[in-house]
């Protein structure tokens, strides 16, 4: 009986001390990801992987894939932090792929915020990914909280209208969020806060000495739990 009891608190014990088994399925899984369009004609597909900084999640998914971008919802879980490999039809062409980012504000009350993704934002630059070889890309995280500058009166408008949306889908806050807003001195002002909201990626192709964008994917951030 005492066995049995030691067993079952080591169990116990090391139960706690392991990951959930969600991080353990396949951590270095690859999201296979396919092209259309301008991009078929040198890509047979291209992989955005996990990489051990970046366990997958099961809420990550692939939402829409047209003939020239592919936008992904990325889970709250998992970071940017990954590698993009191409697999291209031969190996005459050179590629490369390069990152930029959107933010947006948000009003934070506690647990819950609004997120005002269809109002402004700042646009980051292009940047050019270092490679790990001539297909496999090396993407990374980004924190950035540059916003236009706007007013507490056009932060409270935008959330008018944004409350607006939310009673017409259903859920009427009320007058809860414009409230809030009224408290924001600046973007960064809390309640209201700034965050990465939209990661972007374009994969580019030399033909005939240019550069020649051929694939974009989107990929949405959750600014929040």
């Amino acid at each position: 009986m005492m066995f049995r009891k030691k067993l079952l608190f080591a169990v116990t014990l090391l139960s706690l001390c392991l990951p959930p088994l969600s991080a353990l399925a396949n951590p270095f899984s690859c999201l296979q990801l396919p092209v259309k369009g301008e991009a078929a004609k040198y890509l047979h597909d291209l992989q955005l992987c996990n990489t051990a900084e970046s366990p997958a999640d099961d809420d990550t998914r692939v939402l829409a894939v047209d003939k020239d971008k592919v936008l992904i919802s990325l889970g709250l879980g998992e970071t940017l932090t990954k590698t993009i490999s191409l697999q291209p039809h031969s190996d005459s062409h050179e590629f490369k792929v390069e990152q930029s980012f959107e933010t947006s504000l948000t009003i934070m009350n506690e647990g819950p915020h609004m997120d005002l993704l269809d109002w402004q934002h700042h646009i980051g630059d292009w940047a050019e990914l270092p490679r790990k070889n001539a297909v496999t890309f090396l993407a990374h995280e980004v924190n950035n909280a540059t916003f236009p500058a706007v007013t507490t009166e056009e932060i409270v408008a935008a959330v008018a209208e944004e409350s607006a949306k939310w009673a017409k889908g259903g859920y009427d806050p009320g007058e809860l969020w414009i409230i809030a807003a009224r408290n924001c001195k600046a973007p960064d002002s809390y309640p209201c806060g700034v965050s990465v909201s939209k990661v972007f990626f374009r994969i580019l192709v030399k033909a005939a000495g240019q550069w020649q964008q051929i694939q974009l994917i989107e990929v949405k951030i959750p600014m929040g739990c």
